[in-house]
């Protein structure tokens, strides 16, 4: 298993996105963070290599329910996946 790591983005990207789904309806912003971290825990640390490269060394893996990818980076000598954005579909085109 990889070990995960998180940038500052991914780090604001999430804690955003959990706070517009809270105001939303109580309880959706942790149900978004469940299904995130189970992603990243199930999928993204066991078999990091199964998404393809979206640009150079990105990789990029969607939420189900949520509409939101999974930005990441994988080094193999460190046995590590840096988690570098968290991004809504329809927002911050900058990173697509």
């Amino acid at each position: 298993m990889y070990k995960i790591i998180y940038s500052n983005r991914a780090d604001n990207n999430i804690n955003d996105a959990k706070i517009f789904y809270e105001n939303r309806k109580e309880g959706l912003g942790q149900e978004f963070y469940e299904e995130l971290t189970k992603r990243i825990k199930n999928q993204i640390a066991k078999h990091p290599k199964f998404a393809k490269n979206i640009y150079k060394n990105i990789r990029q893996v969607s939420l189900n329910r949520f509409p939101y990818k999974i930005r990441y980076t994988i080094n193999e000598k460190e046995k590590q996946v840096q988690i570098i954005a968290v991004t809504h579909d329809k927002r911050k085109p900058e990173y697509n």
